[in-house]
């Protein structure tokens, strides 16, 4: 359906309700945004990025709203460039068609799909992504993580990204 819509140049917002859930926001064609229940949110994201205020935690509660400001605030801040932003919502967006697109597990299931009116996410002001290149990455990123058969329910160890890699606990 994705695709499709895409095809058809369409704009609004793809919910679709099952497990995982999701919301993918198009704009003419484009994916401008996108959140899952199954991948973390882009305030997740941005707080391992930036420093640790109230303030800046606070803005963060609020990253996924279509009608925030944060992009154009954290810029304007220094916080992050426009470059740094970008790269996060591409990130946010291939992670997001991953688990909405790719069957990475077997309780994975759909009850509904509906585009609803066209409404715009400040995030495409920052970001817009073909959903073909998309769904290329989507797929090209899935197949690495399926080499690596890591259970979903798996916890992760973080470490220094100066290390050669990260490891799963079992």
């Amino acid at each position: 359906m994705l695709e499709g819509l895409a095809l058809q140049n369409a704009s609004g917002a793809l919910a679709i309700d099952g497990t995982p859930s999701g919301l993918v926001y198009l704009d003419r064609g484009h994916i401008t945004f996108a959140r899952t229940s199954w991948s973390p949110d882009l305030g997740t994201r941005l707080s391992g990025m930036l420093p640790p205020t109230d303030e800046l935690r606070d803005l963060l509660l609020g990253a996924d709203r279509p009608d925030a400001s944060l992009g154009d605030l954290l810029v304007e801040r220094g916080l992050v460039t426009r470059a740094d932003l970008r790269e996060t919502l591409e990130s946010v967006i291939i992670d997001a068609v991953i688990v909405l697109t790719v069957p990475l597990a077997e309780e994975a299931s759909v009850t509904d799909i509906r585009l609803e009116a066209p409404r715009s996410h400040w995030a495409g002001s920052f970001c817009r992504v073909r959903v073909d290149a998309a769904r290329a990455q989507a797929a090209t990123r899935a197949g690495r993580m399926a080499r690596y058969t890591v259970p979903r329910s798996t916890c992760l160890e973080l470490r220094d990204l100066g290390r050669p890699a990260a490891r799963w606990l079992p």
